[in-house]
């Protein structure tokens, strides 16, 4: 059974979603790589990459 989306997913530019990504990490400059992720019927999920290292963030937007 799949799920359908309920809303739209929120679109980050890079600089946006850097900034985000640096309010947990301070030290980081650059993304190497990001994407959003498909699947989430409410959230929108980005992977992203600080050097070999990858992490995902999921914005929260049921509310919206």
């Amino acid at each position: 059974m799949e799920i359908e989306r309920s809303n739209e997913h929120i679109q980050l530019n890079h600089e946006q979603l850097l900034a985000m990504v640096c309010k947990a990490f301070p030290d980081c400059l650059k993304l190497d790589e990001w994407r959003i992720l498909s699947g989430g019927a409410l959230n929108t999920i980005y992977q992203f990459k600080i050097g070999p290292k990858a992490f995902v963030l999921r914005l929260y937007a049921r509310d919206r």
